[in-house]
């Protein structure tokens, strides 16, 4: 067939024709048609033959194109691995979490690498991620605790832990980790608890008990430390007594005599031992050897000079026997309109340990309205009481020391007055304290009483009793001599016992039996029934804010009575005061007072006082 323009075509195929021109043109086989190489191939190829290199370069070619895949990222992390090449892994995978945020798989991988490369901080957040992806994921929250154990996140750690514990993840004891974990924390009654349960469910493991022993002396429950040492010793005589700790919580129980009776034995054989040492010191400045305190604190400080330890309980010894100058002020208002105004001044420099020297200003204003049978005897409102005051405290044995003041006092011209305190404390036994006083000074209760110039001698008996631990009752006489001709006394008691000792707080409840009475009923600005009488339930609180902050809370509620009613009535109390700055440069202490047809001193009213003092030393 001869064609249109004289060419020649016999029956051809013209796709084939058409085949035939593109693959001359393409360079290929015309007889049949091939499919172009891909990058997918150019890899199977290169891995094929073992070449890791260009398989890494064809993916990082690949992602160049398409940087968002963050499949390829993940592959190209794999190849990274399989080559040996550490450093470009972390890359990879970075840009692999950016493109899969969601992926708690590669932020764990993400994790191991930043941990790898000595990067926690950076392994924390990305195993974080991993465990809010998949939350019950034991693996993750294991690497979680251990990040964070390493670089101190024990809150992080002990979270897992627990975490861990609900699951019933198998391994490792759980329990015993955040026990430890929230010891590491400074969570101590969080560690106690941790503690308890583990200890109720292992029996025999001496190191784990001895660990929980420790903790709750740590916290504060020096009675249930003690227990724990008891329980060790029984139950595994074979091994060394922990003597050791025993001495440290019978010194910070306030039990000095036989803190330093076992602690004393034991530094014969460790003279240099840190730990006893510790002990030492504050078992001798507990027990009133101010002296030898001071000298054993200056061996702890050769023995680790840059301890915060050593600064804590240097702080602890020095800070009673610095030069220090105070003021202090208060406002006391109650229904009968009867308000005062005291402000004082202090002073106080320690010749040496055991020898401290002071000085005191007082002045105190009394206001009463006309007609109240409070006022002056002037029959003006007010009346002034100022007092100065030299005072010396000695220590004459560990056992036996006085403090002691003298000055004269005046209110509103009726003429000075001489004032003294001599207070002789002792303490015979570890559970035993006792004072004895005797002092002279104005009837401060209403402006009337203070212009009547009424001195009141007074003699009193104090003793605190503790037997064990848990337990302690006060029980107080008095006897008061008015030189109007009145006479007063009273006596009190107030067992108690401790309910709560805990790292945040300490609780004692207890009760108090109250009963004073006058042998006169005068009209002299006072409240002088013939009988009083109070019985009260007890609540002393302590919140533990900081080492040197604290905030205290005392409340008693019950029933009075006095001569004139016909049946007891109730009322209650309560008191409280903010300490800052406890053993610092400046100790400031802020204080409220209430009282609801209830207070201790005497009277049935409602009263209302706060109070401010400001602390300096040098």
């Amino acid at each position: 067939m001869i064609g249109r323009n004289g060419f020649l075509f016999e029956s051809l195929d013209f796709g084939r024709v058409a085949v035939f021109l593109l693959g001359l043109i393409a360079g290929v086989p015309a007889m049949g048609l091939a499919s172009p190489m891909t990058w997918e191939d150019d890899v199977r190829q290169s891995q094929a033959e073992g070449r890791w290199s260009d398989v890494a370069r064809l993916y990082q070619e690949q992602l160049g194109r398409e940087p968002g895949r963050g499949d390829l990222w993940v592959k190209l992390a794999d190849i990274e691995v399989a080559r040996g090449n550490t450093n470009a892994v972390m890359p990879a995978l970075e840009m692999a979490v950016k493109a899969l945020p969601g992926d708690a798989g590669l932020h764990a991988r993400l994790s191991q690498q930043y941990a790898m490369a000595n990067q926690p901080a950076k392994a924390l957040q990305e195993i974080d991620r991993a465990v809010q992806g998949a939350p019950d994921n034991t693996d993750y929250l294991k690497a979680r605790a251990q990040i964070a154990n390493w670089l101190g996140k024990y809150k992080i750690a002990g979270d897992s832990y627990e975490r861990l514990l609900k699951l019933s993840a198998q391994g490792p004891d759980y329990g015993l980790l955040l026990a430890r974990s929230r010891t590491w924390q400074g969570d101590l009654d969080g560690a106690a608890r941790a503690y308890k349960r583990y200890v109720e469910s292992h029996d025999g493991e001496a190191d784990v008990l001895l660990e929980y022993a420790r903790v709750q002396g740590w916290r504060g429950d020096y009675s249930r430390a003690l227990h724990l040492l008891d329980q060790y010793e029984k139950r595994f005589p074979g091994l060394p007594k922990p003597d050791g700790d025993r001495s440290r919580f019978l010194a910070w129980a306030n039990k000095p005599h036989a803190a330093t009776g076992i602690n004393d034995e034991l530094l014969v054989r460790k003279p240099d031992d840190y730990e006893l040492n510790v002990t030492r010191t504050v078992a001798l400045n507990i027990g009133n050897q101010k002296k030898e305190a001071v000298d054993s604190l200056g061996k702890l400080e050769t023995l680790r000079p840059q301890s915060e330890e050593v600064v804590a309980i240097k702080r602890y010894v020095d800070t009673p026997l610095r030069p220090e100058v105070s003021l202090f002020g208060r406002f006391y208002n109650d229904e009968d309109n009867l308000s005062m105004w005291q402000e004082s001044a202090r002073a106080g420099y320690s010749v040496n340990p055991g020898t401290r020297l002071g000085a005191l200003a007082e002045f105190w204003q009394l206001k009463a309205d006309r007609g109240s049978g409070l006022e002056n005897r002037d029959g003006t409102r007010t009346a002034d009481y100022q007092k100065a005051m030299l005072q010396f405290q000695q220590t004459l044995l560990p056992s036996l020391w006085i403090n002691a003041a003298a000055g004269a006092a005046e209110v509103d011209g009726t003429g000075s007055l001489f004032v003294y305190d001599v207070l002789a404390g002792a303490r015979p036994w570890d559970s035993l304290l006792v004072s004895l006083e005797q002092s002279r000074d104005s009837v401060l209760i209403s402006p009337r009483s203070a212009s009547l110039g009424i001195r009141r001698d007074t003699t009193q008996v104090q003793a605190e009793w503790t037997p064990g631990f848990d337990y302690t009752v006060a029980a107080q006489g008095r006897f008061d001599r008015f030189s109007d001709g009145n006479d007063r006394w009273e006596g009190v008691l107030s067992p108690r016992r401790s309910v709560i000792r805990s790292n945040a707080m300490n609780l004692d409840l207890g009760v108090r039996a109250l009963l004073f009475g006058f042998s006169e009923d005068l009209n002299s600005g006072y409240y002088d029934p013939g009988l009083y009488q109070q019985y009260a339930l007890t609540a002393f609180s302590y919140w533990k804010l900081t080492p040197e902050c604290g905030l205290s809370l005392i409340g008693a509620a019950g029933y009075y009575k006095d001569d004139t009613m016909n049946n007891f009535d109730f009322g209650w109390s309560g008191d409280t005061e903010l300490t800052l700055g406890a053993h610092r440069d400046w100790m400031t202490k802020i204080g409220g007072h209430y009282m609801q047809n209830f207070r201790p001193s005497g009277g049935a009213y409602h009263a209302v006082a706060v109070d401010i003092s400001l602390t300096r030393r040098f």
